[in-house]
C-alpha cells in the first residue's frame, strides 16, 4: 500500500464563512484499480506552512512536516462508498472566512500489488458551495478502535469474531454511542491485525452530525497495555509494541482458542482516546458496558438519492476541488 499526502490551504477569496452543502468524490477513471480510499483531515489551527511550497510527497516521506494534519479526519472515501453525498438542508460544512480551519491534507491510498508503473493520478475531491449560509456547522466524527494491532488482532477460522467500541457521554457532553465490527476470517490461515495496508483490517465509523464540535474528531478504543501484557504473562510495568507484534504473529490456532479470543475481547479493558490532536484525552475503561443488541434490520438502497443530488446540484454555484497527483492544484469552478 502506498500513501501520498498533500497539503492545501483554504481558499482565501472568500473573507466570510462559506458553507458547503455537498461534495463529489472524483475518482480518476484509468485508476480505479489502484485507488484503495481516499481521507481528508482538517489540520491543527495552529499549523503553519510555506504557502509557495506545500507539503507534497509520500506520506512517509513527510510525516514530520504533515504531524499537524495526519490526526483530526473529515471525509473519507473508500471503494464501493458513495460518490456524491448531499448535507442535510440544515447543515453545512464550514469553510474559509474566520473558520479555524486554514489547511486540509488530502490523503489517497494506492493499492498496486502488481507494481504497475508509469500511473498518474488525479483523483480527488470537490466540495459545493451554497449561496446562503446554513443554521449549523457540520461536523466529522469517527467511531471505533485505533488501526492497530493493540486493538485489532482477529484470529483465522472464524465466521463471526465481533469487537465491539464504546463513546461515553463524558466524550461527546450528552450522547452514548456504541458500535460493532464484525469479520469473517473463515478462508484465512493466520492472524488479521489493525493496520493501513491492504491486507489488514481496520474497525472505524465516520458520521457526519451538527451542531459541530470544534474539538472533537475522534473517539475511539484500543485494548489496554496492562491487559496485553497479561495476556503476554509479562510483569513489566512497561508497554513494548515490537514484542506485542512478534506474539501475535506467533500464536498458533485452534477452534477453542479462536472461541477464547472472543471471549478475551469481550471482558477485554480498554483505553479510550477522544478529542483533538491538539487535546487529545485518554482513559482507563474496565470493560464495555452491558447493553442489549437491536434486532438487525435488512439494508436496502436509497431509491431516492438520485432525485435529492439532482435537486441540490440546482442550487449550487460554484465548486472547489482538491485532486491528487504529483504535482496537483485547486482549482474553483464556477457552475
Amino acid at each position: 500500500m502506498t500513501s501520498h499526502c498533500k497539503i492545501y490551504k483554504a481558499p482565501s477569496n472568500y473573507s466570510v464563512k462559506q458553507h458547503a452543502i455537498g461534495y463529489k468524490m472524483i475518482i480518476d477513471s484509468a485508476n480505479q484499480d489502484l485507488v484503495h480510499h481516499l481521507l481528508i483531515y482538517e489540520c491543527d489551527p495552529t499549523a503553519q506552512f510555506d504557502d509557495n511550497n506545500l507539503p507534497d510527497d509520500l506520506c512517509n516521506e513527510i510525516y514530520l512536516q504533515t504531524a499537524p494534519c495526519a490526526y483530526n479526519g473529515a471525509i473519507i472515501w473508500d471503494v464501493g462508498g458513495n460518490d456524491i453525498v448531499a448535507f442535510p438542508e440544515e447543515a453545512g460544512y464550514p469553510i474559509g472566512g474566520d473558520f479555524l480551519i486554514k489547511y486540509y491534507m488530502v490523503q489517497i491510498h494506492y493499492n498496486n500489488p502488481n507494481q504497475l508503473s508509469n500511473r498518474t493520478d488525479s483523483s480527488g475531491i470537490r466540495f459545493y458551495i451554497g449561496k446562503e449560509l446554513r443554521q449549523h456547522d457540520l461536523g466529522y466524527l469517527t467511531l471505533g478502535t485505533t488501526s492497530t494491532p493493540h486493538a485489532l488482532a482477529i484470529p483465522p477460522k472464524m465466521e463471526r469474531f465481533i469487537i465491539d467500541s464504546y463513546c461515553p457521554a463524558t466524550a461527546t457532553m450528552g450522547d452514548e454511542l456504541t458500535t460493532r465490527c464484525i469479520y469473517n476470517t473463515i478462508n484465512k490461515n493466520t492472524i488479521t491485525l489493525g493496520g493501513e495496508r491492504a491486507e489488514d483490517e481496520m474497525c472505524r465509523h465516520v458520521m457526519k452530525y451538527y451542531p459541530r464540535m470544534n474539538n472533537m474528531y475522534d473517539c475511539l478504543m484500543m485494548n489496554s497495555p496492562q491487559i496485553w501484557n497479561s495476556m503476554m504473562n509479562t510483569s513489566s510495568s512497561s508497554f513494548n509494541d515490537s514484542k506485542l507484534m512478534e506474539w501475535l504473529l506467533n500464536l498458533t490456532w485452534t477452534s477453542e482458542q479462536a472461541v477464547q479470543w472472543q471471549e478475551f475481547y469481550n471482558i477485554a479493558s480498554r483505553v479510550l482516546l477522544y478529542g483533538a490532536s491538539s487535546n487529545l484525552q485518554f482513559k482507563f475503561m474496565s470493560g464495555l458496558p452491558k447493553y442489549q443488541d437491536l434486532k438487525p434490520v435488512a439494508c436496502t438502497k436509497d431509491q431516492t438519492i438520485n432525485q435529492t443530488t439532482s435537486s441540490q446540484t440546482a442550487t449550487m454555484n460554484e465548486s472547489i476541488s482538491y485532486t491528487s497527483r504529483i504535482r496537483q492544484n485547486i482549482m474553483i469552478i464556477l457552475i
